[in-house]
């Protein structure tokens, strides 16, 4: 077969950029795969010099499966080649799924469909009230991680193959979310029959692990190359054979493994990374929590930006009663949450903090966390999801929602200066300026604690301290402002860092330079001087 040589101008029209490696490479093509025919399908690629790379090696190494899916389908494979480097790689490592893309899907699949399609990769019925797979180990780890790509693949060349990619954005982040939800329910099962060994066999079937969506996983508007953030909730089926806190602690391994099985090294690379640091306590708190537990900390501990979180969230995988449950407890809190004093400031603060921590050269071009981006949107959308929902709340805004209008930093005058630099401590432990309280908003009772605010009354020889300006070892003259703990000795604990509530740095008061340290207070003083 005769194969005309490609002159550079023709190449360049195609969209090549690497002009003399594109010739070079196309001349060293196998003709039986018909080069001459394929090149103006080069045009329709995202990238076309990669395509045509990846197109040389898979010749080179896997020529007759090449061949089957190029006669089947020749602009959906480039397509596919020139669109991501990723899964040419994993075509090039299980070349028998280039037939995938002979099969081209008319819609995307459902969940039910990929949660069946993940679980028989694994050996488990689908159909079973707790489904346990027949692989386990690294055998479950590579069948799961090869199904998942093959899944991927598919959907990929679905999306590139619609005229309109913006129309079908939706219906695309969502499969890749029930997709996710798939892999998780997979690497469970393939988590339980690894763990059922000796007298964990006869106890994990009563135990409880409900995987909770969080973030654009929960939302399903994930995106390809997303980690996945989940909040798991673990309890005992029967607590006469398994104790509550023993499902946990069982739970706690399952969900150990589950993880393993979607982002630890193996043969088959790793998925994506499964983020559980949304949880109650952040890295700090325990992995899996019972659904009491959950309860207890948003109904006593939990700030704002955490019932924010939690407007996304549903359930993914694992126990789907608990999951519902876990829902049906924690919606109420959610809507509630806006109706408390500060919510809107607290999500600026909130916004402050990550905005502080991206480094300077990057401010303008952060795409996901600095000003204007990915994440200012979401905090302003949910924010207002959040005010809309409570209708009780006070707002002095105007427009869809009735606190839209606060999120807007009020300006602040210079008489409000001069009065934050005057001391002020409340009894109830909140460190505010003369003219309002950071806990109780200037009322009578502070709603955190139930206990009288004194926020109008300065104290002679003490001033506020600016947030985590204090050094570690300072001794405390109150409870500290924002977590309202202390020790014995006086000292913050834990001394000057992030409060845990609030994520806020501890705001506390020291003594005046000059001031005697016996104009400190005592703790005792200060009980006696602290109404209820």
């Amino acid at each position: 077969m005769t194969r005309t040589r490609t002159t550079l101008s023709e190449l360049a029209r195609l969209g090549f950029a690497e002009l003399g490696r594109a010739s070079t490479a196309l001349a060293e093509l196998d003709p039986a795969i018909g080069s001459d025919d394929l090149l103006p399908r080069f045009a329709g690629t995202a990238d076309p010099d990669l395509a045509l790379r990846q197109l040389a090696r898979l010749d080179e190494r896997h020529p007759e499966q090449l061949r089957s899916a190029l006669r089947a389908a020749p602009s959906r494979v480039l397509r596919l080649l020139g669109a991501s480097a990723g899964l040419a790689d994993f075509l090039d490592r299980r070349p028998e799924h280039l037939a995938v893309l002979e099969h081209p899907l008319a819609v995307p699949p459902s969940a039910a469909a990929l949660r069946r399609r993940l679980l028989d990769a694994v050996g488990a019925d689908a159909d079973a009230p707790v489904p346990e797979a027949e692989l386990a180990g690294e055998d479950g780890r590579v069948a799961l991680r090869v199904r998942y790509r093959a899944e991927l693949v598919r959907l990929a060349a679905w999306d590139l193959e619609q005229p309109d990619g913006a129309a079908v954005l939706d219906l695309v982040a969502a499969a890749l979310a029930d997709l996710a939800a798939a892999a998780l329910e997979a690497s469970l099962a393939v988590a339980r029959r690894t763990l059922a060994t000796g007298a964990l066999a006869e106890e994990l079937p009563l135990t409880q692990l409900a995987i909770i969506g969080m973030g654009k996983a929960g939302a399903r508007e994930l995106n390809v190359i997303s980690d996945v953030d989940v909040i798991f909730v673990g309890g005992s089926l029967d607590e006469q054979r398994v104790s509550s806190a023993r499902g946990v602690e069982l739970a706690t391994r399952l969900a150990m493994e589950t993880m393993r099985g979607i982002q630890e090294l193996s043969i088959e690379p790793p998925l994506w990374e499964v983020d559980a640091n949304l949880r109650p306590e952040g890295k700090s708190g325990a992995l899996v929590r019972s659904l009491e537990s959950h309860v207890a900390y948003y109904d006593r501990w939990a700030s704002s930006w955490e019932f924010q979180a939690l407007l996304k969230a549903r359930p993914m995988a694992g126990d789907a009663e608990l999951g519902a449950d876990y829902l049906a407890a924690i919606a109420p809190k959610v809507w509630a949450s806006a109706a408390r004093e500060g919510f809107v400031e607290s999500v600026q603060r909130m916004r402050e903090r990550v905005t502080a921590h991206i480094p300077a050269d990057e401010v303008d071009v952060q795409l996901k966390l600095g000003p204007g981006g990915c994440a200012t949107s979401s905090s302003r959308s949910s924010c207002c999801s959040s005010c809309t929902a409570a209708p009780t709340s006070p707002c002095a805004g105007a427009g869809r929602s009735r606190r839209c209008g606060r999120w807007r930093p009020a300006a602040t005058s210079a008489g409000s200066r001069r009065r934050s630099s005057s001391a002020t401590t409340a009894s109830c432990g909140c460190s505010s300026t003369a003219s309002s309280c950071a806990t109780c908003g200037g009322r009578t009772s502070c709603p955190a604690t139930r206990r009288r605010c004194a926020c109008s009354r300065a104290r002679p020889g003490w001033r506020r301290v600016p947030r985590g300006s204090c050094s570690t070892g300072r001794r405390c003259a109150s409870p500290c402002a924002v977590c309202t703990r202390s020790s014995s000795t006086g000292r913050c604990s834990p001394p000057w860092q992030p409060c845990r509530r609030t994520a806020l740095g501890c705001r506390a008061i020291r003594p005046r330079r000059g001031s005697p340290r016996s104009a400190s207070p005592t703790r005792a003083a200060r009980s006696r001087t602290s109404p209820r």
